[in-house]
């Protein structure tokens, strides 16, 4: 605690930092149920998934009772707006710790790391090429809302979230159903698009929203919904 604050005067249990990117954080500290050890206490340490940014997780040797008092809230952009935490249930430039997702100001635009064609840059990623998040949110590694959806599926495994995942992890986004399609029309404007096989839309089912997605055959053309926690569906991601 007695980093988080000026100095042994001060009674304020907030701290603000500015970065070398333009990035402020407001660190805080609960007085309230502080938990704080004492020089020479021995602390046990286990190995935790911890949240480092926005959808990403690590292993760290953690105990709660040291770094449960402590939370930030950061504004990524610093003096620039919209200075909003959410709008209409998506995350802006103000973040709190586990959707905290720092990005490089000086290139916004990453180079497409895919085929750039009539629908711009896209990535493909089959199935098997990605990895299930888990969208159950009494989880310790819930992959959050804005992966999993307003309605989380609640599976261990779901392959949709995970297939958008991989996406924003690429920098990019998966396409909704209607560009998918169009996607699929102008398939022989790009050499690496699937001749075959079912790709995942952002689409939810509207009946089931948590549960099914829309998706696309890419052999021919044909649209349904299926489970979100379905390991046969590939993705293509969708660049500037």
């Amino acid at each position: 605690r007695a980093n988080l604050i000026a100095d042994s005067e001060s009674t304020d249990e907030n701290v603000g930092l500015i970065l070398a990117d333009g990035a402020s954080i407001i660190l805080t500290y609960d007085t309230e149920n502080p938990n704080v050890l004492d020089v020479g206490d021995k602390v046990t340490a286990s190995m935790q998934l911890l949240p480092i940014g926005k959808n990403k997780s690590r292993e760290f040797a953690y105990t709660t009772s040291v770094t449960g008092p402590v939370d930030f809230v950061t504004d990524v952009n610093g003096k620039k707006g919209p200075n909003s935490e959410t709008r209409d249930g998506k995350f802006y430039d103000i973040r709190q710790f586990r959707s905290a997702h720092f990005t490089t100001p000086a290139d916004p635009t990453p180079a497409c790391t895919g085929e750039t064609g009539s629908q711009g840059c896209l990535k493909v990623i089959a199935s098997g090429g990605y990895q299930p998040v888990n969208c159950n949110p009494s989880s310790d590694v819930y992959a959050g809302a804005d992966i999993c959806g307003p309605t989380p599926s609640t599976y261990s495994s779901d392959y949709w979230a995970g297939a958008k995942k991989a996406c924003i992890d690429a920098g990019m986004q998966m396409p909704d159903q209607t560009t998918l399609k169009t996607i699929y029309n102008n398939k022989s404007d790009y050499t690496t698009l699937p001749s075959s096989g079912w790709l995942w839309s952002s689409t939810e089912y509207s009946s089931y929203p948590q549960f099914y997605a829309w998706g696309v055959d890419f052999n021919d053309g044909d649209e349904s919904n299926g489970s979100k926690n379905g390991s046969n569906h590939g993705v293509v991601c969708v660049g500037n």
